[in-house]
């Protein structure tokens, strides 16, 4: 149980880093010469360096929820395969809100 507590704290920071990572301001000499296409273009690299990290922490959750719902006592492996998903869609979704918010505010320093 441990575990799956310790999973959910480390969930809960990818969320806010995920949107940190899409959302934070950007350099004064980008947005002086950044036109409105360039801050879209922006926001996609940001959502790919997104993506991948969910990616990857999803695919590590499914193993790391394979076995520990198998030792609390889950033998349901579609389980372990729903909270992957569904860790992946979540910090997509706020990578995404993150990537609109630095689009329509257009931060930077």
């Amino acid at each position: 149980m441990l575990v799956l507590v310790a999973e959910f704290g480390v969930f809960a920071w990818a969320l806010l880093m995920s949107f940190f990572l899409t959302g934070w301001m950007t350099g004064d000499g980008f947005a002086a010469r950044a036109s409105e296409m360039d801050w879209w273009i922006e926001a996609g690299k940001r959502m790919t360096i997104a993506t991948t990290g969910a990616a990857v922490f999803s695919i590590l959750t499914f193993f790391v929820n394979r076995h520990a719902l198998r030792w609390v006592g889950v033998v349901n492996e579609r389980v372990a395969l729903f909270t992957a998903v569904g860790a992946f869609v979540l910090l997509l979704g706020a990578a995404a809100a993150g990537a609109i918010d630095f689009v329509t505010t257009k931060p930077f320093m």
